[in-house]
């Protein structure tokens, strides 16, 4: 392996992207399973030929089948394939598909897969978007709690996303509403000081002043860690 990242770096020298990426695919035909391996080349292609998207997008597709268990492969991947298709194609979604069928061993994986999804759905827009963004919701939902049970959410990355996914598709501020009420009656996030204040700030943006105050006095009410 170390020979083969000797010899990568050595053909960079040349800024010839042809020469650069026939060197990563030798180490790719001689370390298949190693998905760091798959994750610089895709890298790699992408900074190479940014013209070209299905440079990269083939690299990190074939990389995700070679290891699935690699989460970061298949979120790359169908972020590559998306920006190759130019949007959500029938390919994407049905990559997404095999992502979560895939061996994945972590939540933060699984969080990951299904945000290139949800973020699919979203840009695909269209009377059905919400739909499909809540039933893609919901299936993560369901994960979590059979699999990952301990799970935090520790960025506090998905009652945000799942609030502003409601505002732009129609399910409008009562949706929103919703989901923020919805997140403050889980104990993933009840007793965290940092869901109270995000959940008031991002009311007080794309709700109301009120909402944000309510949100900080049922904030004040619990204990909080």
């Amino acid at each position: 392996l170390a020979a083969h990242l000797a010899y990568v770096r050595l053909e960079e020298g040349t800024k010839d992207p042809a020469r650069v990426l026939l060197a990563w695919e030798r180490a790719l035909a001689a370390f298949p399973n190693t998905p760091y391996l798959w994750l610089r080349a895709g890298r790699a292609a992408s900074v190479l030929l940014p013209a070209v998207p299905a440079a990269s997008a083939s690299i990190f597709v074939r990389g995700s089948r070679n290891c699935p268990a690699a989460g970061e492969l298949w979120a790359r991947a169908a972020r590559a394939a998306e920006r190759r298709d130019g949007g959500p194609s029938e390919a994407v979604l049905a990559l997404l598909d095999a992502a979560d069928a895939a061996p994945l061993a972590t939540a933060e994986e699984r969080v990951e897969v299904a945000l290139c999804r949800l973020d699919a759905l979203r840009r695909a827009g269209g009377d059905a978007a919400l739909a499909g963004v809540r039933a893609a919701f919901a299936a993560l939902d369901a994960t979590l709690a059979s699999r990952f049970p301990a799970y935090t959410d520790p960025d506090l990355l998905l009652p945000p996303y799942r609030a502003r996914c409601e505002l732009e598709l129609g399910g409008g501020e009562e949706g929103a509403g919703r989901v923020w009420e919805g997140a403050a009656a889980h104990a993933r996030y009840s007793g965290r000081a940092k869901f109270w204040t995000t959940y008031a700030l991002e009311a007080a943006e794309t709700l109301s002043i009120d909402v944000a105050r309510g949100a900080l006095r049922k904030g004040l009410t619990r204990k909080l860690d």
